[in-house]
């Protein structure tokens, strides 16, 4: 009997299968085709605004996602680099063709006790409230103790591009039905989400000459950290907009898409829209940006950002031939919109394991979710926990406070979203906790205790987190010239410590570090100096933060039975309780943050339990 079967080999089961192996588990990851592992579905490219550090997390967490990314990367750029550090997002456009066969690789080498076995589920053995093993077309029964389901959009997908439609979870390949509907047999209610890709052109049918050039950072980072220098040659992207005309022309063929001549009918994304709703939603807007991304290091294709579609294929061709440099552009698949089933998120732990079915753990689109970092995170998360219910062993939770993984699970749990759920740094009440150069320092306890990381990896963070402090407290308690840092101060001889002026945005770490170690010391690596530097010239920011945090983990202590009942409190509000029942908080903090549960349905429930049910009284109302 296997412990842990994965079906589907995308993002989220790539990483479920590696967090489940890493643990001790023995897996098998069922996929239709080998060749598709962790396949690029969309825009060719990994990261991005809060999906960055979602990666760093996924790489503090021991996954391949960063690995593979650095492997693949054909540029690189750090996004919101003129803000703070606590939005700074890094992203790397890859070669598609080239992250597929790089995660195959990885997990061969990696993982090579994971049984990945080409065939398609069909249904699940299920006996009571208890899963025995996955039913797969060819194979038949496959025995297990736990299963992780990341079905992607293939959960009766079915594309749009016009008036055709397609039975299909990806352009060309069939949708997961049956699966689906067995399901549905077992009692999960399914809803309908919507999500779409821009077309792929032909590079040498456009003239990226007259369009804005955006290069690779010259400055090395990476994702993973593994990488000491980049692997491939860099490529450029490039800049455009759409067009008034382009414009008139999708306002005047508006009833042959889909989504607005009543043929979709589900929820799409609200912050990845396509070109027809920017055009309707913003009428007075005379141009959209378009990013032409190159597909690879020899592929001839450009993915056009910004182009989601679903309207008919010349309609899409016609629109985009207005646009300077794209006069004569060939298409080698138009954009599509492609409909699928989720299962509603409150049908699901923290864990990522369901309720009905204890045993069953889903993870990525299927719980309604857009990404693939997103996705990712939460098969890291399935597989994770997945192994250690096997083990007998407490689950592993990220809270908010420690991660954007965190924060994506608990929405999911609490909030019941009602379109495909993408992050954004702003969904993060700490993000200034929670930046992409700390995900180790945040996890790497965490994730040396429940068996992600090896020894050596986890002392080696630890290492550099004890550096780091030391430099920190070294600075904190020096007291230095003003003048000996800053030439043009008014007060050069006032002597004050050296970790307030850091508090001046002209101070640089570099000349206080020489200042009070002098050259007796040798000085700390570029990642430990920046992360002193944001330590002590954020200071007030983050000890903010620090308090906050304290305060919610107040609430996240106070445990509410998972039995525990709801309906005799008969002076809390109807809305309330509906709520608390449907989403069953884990946590006070957890049902602080369920929409229409009031401060007072809280006070209730915390009293219920202090004076009632933890007393052994037999249910009653608490009014």
């Amino acid at each position: 009997m296997i412990d842990v079967v994965v079906i589907g080999g995308g993002h989220a089961g790539v990483e479920a299968a590696a967090a489940a192996s890493r643990i001790g588990a023995s897996v098998a990851l069922v996929t239709r085709e080998r060749s598709a592992l962790a396949r690029l579905s969309c825009n060719p490219a990994v990261g991005g605004t809060a999906k960055g550090q979602l990666v760093k997390e996924i790489d503090a967490l021991g996954g391949l996602m960063a690995v593979a990314t650095d492997l693949s990367a054909i540029q690189y750029r750090m996004l919101n680099r003129s803000k703070g550090p606590a939005v700074w997002s890094p992203r790397a456009q890859t070669d598609r063709a080239l992250y597929s066969q790089v995660m195959d690789q990885l997990v061969q080498d990696r993982y090579p006790d994971i049984q990945i076995i080409e065939d398609e589920a069909v249904g699940f053995d299920v006996r009571g409230e208890t899963l025995h093993g996955v039913i797969l077309s060819k194979h038949g029964l496959l025995k297990c103790r736990t299963a992780i389901l990341c079905a992607g959009t293939f959960l009766h997908g079915l594309t749009h591009c016009g008036a055709d439609q397609q039975e299909s979870g990806r352009f060309g390949e069939p949708p997961a039905n049956l699966i689906s509907e067995d399901l549905r047999r077992l009692g999960f209610p399914l809803l309908r989400f919507k999500t779409g890709t821009p077309p792929r052109v032909y590079s040498d049918s456009i003239d990226l000459s007259i369009m804005q050039r955006q290069d690779s950072e010259e400055e090395p980072w990476f994702f993973s950290h593994e990488t000491t220098a980049r692997h491939n040659q860099q490529l450029p992207c490039y800049r455009a907009h759409t067009v008034a005309r382009a414009h008139d022309l999708i306002r005047d063929r508006i009833d042959e898409s889909p989504m607005y001549n009543g043929t979709i009918t589900s929820i799409g994304p609200r912050y990845c829209p396509s070109i027809e709703d920017k055009v309707m939603r913003f009428p007075d807007r005379e141009g959209h940006p378009l990013i032409f991304e190159p597909e690879g290091l020899n592929d001839p294709l450009m993915y056009v950002n910004g182009f989601s579609s679903s309207m008919p294929e010349h309609v899409q061709l016609d629109s985009l031939r207005m646009v300077p440099g794209c006069e004569y552009i060939r298409f080698a698949q138009p954009g599509y919109a492609v409909e699928y089933d989720v299962i509603p998120a409150h049908q699901i732990r923290a864990t990522l394991a369901t309720r009905n079915i204890p045993n069953l753990y889903l993870a990525g689109q299927i719980n309604g979710t857009s990404g693939y970092e997103e996705a990712a995170i939460q098969g890291l998360m399935a597989g994770a926990n997945a192994a250690l219910s096997i083990q007998k062993r407490e689950p592993m939770i990220l809270h908010r406070d420690e991660a954007y993984g965190g924060v994506l699970i608990d929405d999911l749990v609490t909030t019941h979203p009602t379109e495909p759920y993408r992050m954004f740094t702003s969904r993060a009440e700490f993000r200034l906790l929670l930046r992409q150069d700390n995900a180790e320092e945040r996890l790497h306890e965490k994730a040396y205790h429940n068996g992600l990381i090896t020894t050596k990896r986890f002392q080696f963070i630890q290492d550099r987190v004890n550096e780091k402090r030391s430099w920190v407290d070294l600075l904190t308690t020096s007291r230095i010239r003003r003048g000996s840092v800053l030439p043009d101060d008014a007060k050069p001889d006032l002597v004050e410590p050296a970790a307030q002026l850091m508090h001046r945005q002209e101070t640089r770490i570099e000349a206080i570090i020489h200042e009070v170690s002098g050259d007796s010391d040798p000085l700390p690596s570029d990642d430990v100096m920046s992360a002193v530097e944001i330590e002590l010239r954020y200071s007030g920011y983050l000890n903010r933060e620090r308090r906050q945090v304290e305060k919610l983990r107040a609430q996240e202590e106070k445990q509410i039975p998972d039995d525990f009942e709801y309906e005799p409190i008969v002076a809390m509000s109807a809305e309330g309780r509906e709520k608390l029942i449907l989403h069953r908080p884990a946590t006070i903090g957890q049902a602080s943050r369920i929409c229409g549960v009031t401060p007072a349905d809280l006070a209730l429930v915390v009293l219920y339990m202090r004076e009632r049910y933890r007393a052994g009284s037999p249910a009653r109302s608490a009014n």
